[in-house]
């Protein structure tokens, strides 16, 4: 097992913030209410397909369990007008700034507001040699009223920094509070790996590993191809 150290970057981090969770501590509240078959139960049509939803798809459900992520910790009031924008929060340490327009070089995404805001970092991974930190939007959490810029540092060799600024665009007109407890920076550790690409024709016999799957109603890739991931 692979070992990931989170560090502060002051003692105000260390006394007033949470340490970055594992993000399946974030499961989000509507998946928690989504039934594991359609209809409440197994029902197969005529076509031999069963009703699973969902909540019993491996791949979706690594996405949100997969690697690590930091929570805001405080309330953050945020109001975005059509040519200008207000945020304040309760007490320090600080949670967000904004970039100077003639600093921007990014092209704000549509339905956002033309302003780049930024993330403080108040907790530092370190990486074991030959891995790196994917900084990421919490996956497939698309309520969000925020869009973070994604990142990639190398915190196996550079794993502190007081002031670490992740870029990110608030949505267009939004107003309200974010909570204080709400997963905002989806961290995700990646391996560096030489990689070469190649392509090759299309190979009927690749066809037998989904005539595997086939050979069950529901759950055929989680009994026969899922791996198991752990981040503790």
């Amino acid at each position: 097992m692979k070992e990931i150290i989170f560090r502060p970057v002051s003692k105000d981090a260390e006394l007033l913030i949470p340490p970055p969770k594992p993000a399946k501590a974030y499961m989000p509240e509507w998946i928690k209410k989504v039934p594991m078959f359609s209809t409440g139960k197994l029902e197969i049509d005529e076509n031999g397909d069963g009703n699973a939803t969902l909540k019993q798809c491996p791949p979706f459900i690594d996405s949100l369990t997969t690697g690590y992520m930091q929570e805001t910790w405080v309330d953050l009031h945020v109001k975005i007008m059509e040519d200008d924008f207000e945020y304040i929060y309760p007490s320090e340490p600080r949670i967000i700034d904004h970039r100077k327009k003639d600093k921007m070089f990014f092209p704000t995404p549509p339905n956002y507001f033309d302003q780049e805001f930024t993330w403080k970092q108040p907790w530092i991974p370190q990486l074991p040699d030959g891995w790196s930190m994917i900084y990421t939007q919490p996956w497939n959490s698309f309520d969000l009223p925020f869009l973070n810029l994604t990142a990639i540092v190398d915190n196996d060799k550079f794993y502190m920094e007081k002031v670490t600024n992740h870029p990110f665009f608030f949505r267009k007109g939004f107003e309200g509070i974010i909570p204080k407890g709400t997963p905002y920076m989806h961290m995700i550790p990646m391996k560096r790996d030489a990689w070469e690409m190649k392509t090759e024709p299309f190979n009927e016999n690749l066809s037998t590993m989904v005539e595997k799957i086939r050979q069950y109603f529901v759950g055929g890739y989680k009994k026969i191809y899922h791996q198991k991931k752990s981040f503790k």
